[in-house]
């Protein structure tokens, strides 16, 4: 997507075509890695948005405003599902460190606001702590092994 005018045409369209739900991502063709922008440019807590050589990024002039960065990169997407929200009228969710253990109250509002219907959680929860939903339901967050965003979990480089 190019503009958030056409983010909104590319999920009317993808609704249009049978969806039941919409999981929204930050990323780019063919270069799987660079979905985990999140955890390259908010690894460092007090230095949002850091990327290398003095850059930083910075998602409210790169993405139109839509990116939502107050959370130092979690729940980095919202911003976009609730744009999305007015175009469509199946669930939008998000995956971009969407952990509801790092800012439960923000979480909260975003599903009390309808922001969100659907929270995807990946890694905090198969490569975390496989008791996550658990504690979560439990309200035992304190006890929730946190995804520290070191990106281990994808494994080492090809040779």
């Amino acid at each position: 997507m190019s503009t958030k005018e056409e983010l909104g045409a590319i999920c009317q369209a993808i609704e249009a075509a049978g969806a039941d739900a919409l999981e929204l991502r930050l990323g780019t063709f063919a270069f799987n890695e660079a979905q985990f922008i999140n955890d390259v440019c908010f690894a460092g807590y007090g230095y949002d948005g850091t990327m290398s050589y003095g850059i930083a990024f910075d998602p409210k002039s790169n993405f139109q405003g839509i990116l939502d960065s107050s959370h130092s990169g979690c729940g980095l997407i919202m911003g976009a599902c609730r744009y999305v929200k007015q175009f469509v009228k199946i669930p939008v969710g998000g995956v971009v460190f969407m952990d509801p253990a790092s800012a439960p109250d923000y979480f909260g509002q975003a599903l009390n606001d309808d922001t969100l219907e659907l929270i995807y959680v990946h890694r905090a929860v198969s490569n975390c702590d496989s008791e996550y939903a658990n504690k979560l339901l439990e309200n035992r967050i304190d006890g929730i092994r946190p995804c520290c965003r070191c990106l281990n979990c994808m494994g080492a480089p090809a040779a």
